[in-house]
């Protein structure tokens, strides 16, 4: 083949490659406007920014709701929302959770930055947020304040104060409802939370860090129903209960009550009971006014096809001692007893199962969801796994050795690294193994690594994300975000 043929072979196939792009810009150009073209006047645009699924399970039932009410509506994630579709819309409900300590979702960031460099006129859009969060974080709902600030300065307007709730009460999701069909002059109802309980009993616990500088980190196994079904990542929630133990020594202490009281108490929260006053109220009035314990979500550290559910708690401690999960799983509840238990669906920190490598990053009880995943990989004999794990100290808290080592030997780990923050090496924090082997990072990073981040967001998270701008760029910290390469369950 002479030159000249070369050349022109050469052209015409850059010429080629041109016309596909010029039609994937077109595709897509048409795509883009399809969607915008689907909001009128009468649209209700509803956005939703989820961690953890709460906001766009909700989300969608009330565009249910509003659908099976003859309204028209476009539900999207708000990593999807383009900002034409924003300034198109005339009325937009908002459905956000808090993140740790008043972070944005994962998938809300880039839109936020957007929001924040844009001047945008929605004078002619009125919305409303209802906001999810949990007050024992200092900075409650913070994202959801935020972002009325942001579209107020946009010069939309506000169809009713924000709406904050917390920890999925009842109360504030129903002043929600309320505050809704009072703005949309329909009759709306709640939709009945989706969830499937089972009972889980507790056949196992083992204190993992003895002697260690930390409060009581735990490994708890339960026997489950045949056929319940998880994905990795999911969490399991808690119905948090008061141990037979515990109700008997309530009763014993309370003149006003005997045995047959136990069973109306069972899922009150004893901490709170008000003194009884008999001239002013009946036992069983009393016993009703008491509030109803909560929810507790834990990370799953097992897969289905292991037979049983397991899990890693740390023990919490506040004013009033152990808190109401952590104690209850950790000491209250005793062998051979049941819980009430639900799987939730956790989207965003759900394995992709494809063979491209994967990096799992995480400290403390945060293990139980990178074990989950590294099970889940090793049953689909993908090899390519690198855990970087952190803790206190190497001689108390290396937990879980028995069985890191097991998924290691058998070739499903190839890359480990443990580091012990109070032992005085060089690396200290798993930040630090990401900066010292930035290159090998790349690498995996390059042929497609999917990160996964899993425990404190205070520290460990915070650093890792610092760590990464460093090495990648926020450039490419960003794009590993939309590619949902970059997945966190942390608190």
């Amino acid at each position: 083949m002479t030159s000249a043929v070369a050349l022109l072979l050469t052209i015409l196939a850059c010429l080629l490659l041109l016309c596909l792009v010029y039609i994937c810009v077109l595709i897509y150009g048409r795509f883009t406007q399809q969607k915008v073209d689907q909001i009128y006047d009468k649209t209700y645009l509803l956005i939703y920014a989820s961690q953890s699924g709460h906001a766009e399970n909700y989300a969608k039932q009330t565009a249910e709701q509003l659908v099976k009410a003859g309204q028209h509506c476009v539900c999207l994630n708000i990593e999807d929302l383009q900002v034409e579709q924003l300034k198109r819309a005339h009325q937009s409900l908002w459905f956000v959770s808090t993140y740790g300590e008043g972070d944005a979702p994962d998938s809300a960031q880039v839109f936020q930055h957007q929001l924040t460099s844009q001047r945008l006129d929605l004078s002619h859009q009125t919305f409303a947020i209802l906001a999810f969060g949990d007050r024992r974080y200092t900075n409650f709902c913070a994202f959801g304040q935020r972002l009325q600030d942001l579209l107020i300065e946009q010069h939309a307007q506000p169809s009713f104060d924000l709406v904050c709730v917390d920890q999925l009460a009842d109360a504030d999701l129903n002043t929600w409802q309320t505050q809704l069909s009072q703005f949309t002059q329909l009759e709306l109802s709640r939709v009945p939370t989706k969830k499937v309980w089972t009972d889980i009993q507790l056949s196992q616990r083992t204190l993992l860090n003895a002697g260690s500088q930390g409060t009581g980190l735990y490994f708890l196994s339960f026997k489950v129903e045949p056929g319940l079904q998880w994905h990795a990542g999911d969490i399991v929630e808690i119905q948090c209960a008061n141990s037979q133990q515990a109700l008997e020594e309530f009763v014993n202490q309370q003149p006003h009550l005997n045995a047959s009281h136990i069973d109306a108490l069972r899922f009150k929260n004893l901490r709170t009971a008000p003194v009884f006053v008999k001239q002013e109220q009946e036992v069983t009035g009393w016993i009703d006014a008491l509030s109803h314990l909560p929810l507790r979500e834990y990370s799953i550290a097992s897969i289905p096809a292991q037979g049983h559910l397991d899990l890693i708690v740390r023990q919490e401690v506040g004013q009033q001692g152990l808190g109401l999960g952590s104690g209850l799983l950790t000491t209250s509840l005793a062998i051979g007893e049941k819980l009430t238990a639900s799987i939730r669906s956790n989207p965003n920190f759900q394995l992709n199962t494809s063979n491209e490598p994967c990096i799992f990053i995480g400290n403390g009880s945060g293990l139980a969801g990178l074990m989950a995943h590294l099970q889940q990989r090793q049953a689909l004999g993908h090899q390519q796994n690198w855990l970087i794990f952190g803790e206190r100290q190497q001689q108390y808290d290396a937990i879980c050795t028995a069985e890191l080592n097991a998924i290691e030997n058998a070739g499903y780990l190839p890359q480990i690294d443990r580091v012990y923050s109070r032992d005085g090496l060089a690396l200290a924090y798993v930040q630090d193994v990401l900066v010292a082997k930035s290159v090998q990072l790349k690498e995996w990073i390059e042929q497609g690594a999917t990160l996964y981040i899993c425990g404190s967001l205070m520290g460990m998270a915070q650093g890792v994300e610092q760590a990464l701008i460093d090495i990648i760029g926020i450039e490419g910290l960003t794009q590993l975000k939309q590619q949902q390469r970059y997945k966190r369950d942390v608190y």
